[in-house]
């Protein structure tokens, strides 16, 4: 190893969740009162004190022991759990909020309500009125097992919310029940940046999610941005990342050629990242990798946005590598990190715009860790 390398070990996924602002926490292995068969009537959240409930017989869900990734859950087909009346206890809800579910959806074909909350006659979809998330719809979450998230900016709500549905939507019956099963769900308010990577973390672990052995979609080709320019991009199709791979975390964007935001073409395909700090907040992606023990660099390709410097510090397991990365003008040039030596697990690897001042971009493509082959001594 080389003199002044750093040596980072694996980052520590078993601390407790923030418990700070958690509002909600519905996990099946605990308030879930069932009977004999399994029928759930009702679901009791570990924090916050609210607790959704099935009256009618016919409607309840079943708690399944080993469901999603061999942990409880509980499994929905035409059934549903729900607070109708949430009173005083809404007002807990009123601001910035994000929002969080571990399901496996058996009927991906279908849009199907996994959760929603609303205020008095509002919409769930509308960031002011409530949050919903809901399998088959590609804004900001994903279908199959997984570690769905809505964020950035997540919804902020303006007043009480009144309804709270588990496995549908507002109106039973209208054909947006959710098929499948829910093992966890989380909401949290006003969370900070890194306490949202410490939740969806502390959630990939406990359900084996996205265990990648090196970076994958380095070129950022998936998913295809939107009009050609997106903020937090849907973060996977099969999993919480799946083969899209990045967090996108605030002013953090995937943009495609002739999208205004560069002259610069794509080295490789026809998308990049775009890091962006504006107005003191500032644009990261991270991704989490099994790393085997041994010595790495990361590089890249980075170009300027139009007129602006945006230096980029690299972290893994929140230690900075090396210097801060800087483009040299504003096509895209190579960029190489100092090494840094793992020992082998999982490693939270992480690119983040760094100067909140302004408004001032640069846009990355073709990031790779690669391993390096140290001199043997003589």
């Amino acid at each position: 190893m080389a003199p002044g390398t750093p040596v980072v070990t694996p980052v520590n996924l078993t601390i407790p969740l923030p418990a700070n602002d958690r509002l909600l926490w519905l996990v099946a292995d605990k308030g879930v009162t069932a009977d004999a068969a399994g029928k759930v009537s009702a679901w009791a959240s570990q924090s916050g004190g609210v607790k959704v409930i099935q009256p009618d017989a016919a409607r309840r869900p079943t708690l399944v022991a080993k469901a999603v990734s061999g942990k409880p859950a509980i499994r929905f087909a035409n059934s549903f759990l729900a607070n109708l009346d949430l009173g005083a206890q809404g007002d807990a809800f009123i601001g910035p909020l994000t929002v969080y579910a571990v399901f496996t959806d058996a009927n991906s074909a279908a849009r199907g309500t996994v959760v929603m909350a609303m205020v008095p006659n509002g919409n769930p979809w509308a960031a002011d009125q409530g949050f919903a998330i809901a399998n088959n719809i590609a804004e900001n979450t994903q279908v199959t097992q997984g570690v769905l998230l809505k964020t950035a900016p997540g919804p902020s709500v303006a007043k009480r919310l009144q309804k709270l549905m588990i496995g549908e939507n507002d109106q039973p019956g209208s054909g947006f029940g959710f098929t499948g099963d829910v093992a966890e769900l989380l909401v949290y308010k006003g969370l900070s940046a890194l306490n949202q990577e410490r939740v969806r973390l502390y959630l990939e672990n406990k359900y084996g999610i996205s265990r990648h052995t090196t970076l994958v979609n380095g070129d950022f080709e998936e998913p295809v941005a939107k009009g050609g320019f997106q903020y937090a991009p849907c973060p996977g199709t099969t999993h919480s990342r799946g083969a899209q791979g990045w967090f996108f975390a605030s002013l953090a964007a995937l943009q495609a050629n002739g999208s205004g935001w560069s002259d610069a073409t794509a080295p490789s395909g026809k998308q990049t990242s775009v890091l962006q700090g504006s107005a003191g907040r500032l644009g990261s992606i991270s991704q989490m990798v099994h790393l085997a023990a041994g010595t790495y660099t990361m590089s890249c390709k980075a170009a300027r946005g139009k007129g602006q410097i945006q230096p980029l510090k690299f972290t893994v397991d929140q230690i900075q590598i090396g210097s801060l990365l800087t483009p040299a003008g504003a096509t895209f040039q190579p960029l190489t990190t100092a090494r840094f030596t793992v020992t082998d697990g999982l490693h939270l690897v992480r690119l983040e715009a760094t100067d909140g001042t302004g408004d001032k971009s640069t846009l990355l493509d073709e990031v790779i860790l690669q391993p390096v082959n140290a001199a043997k001594s003589p």
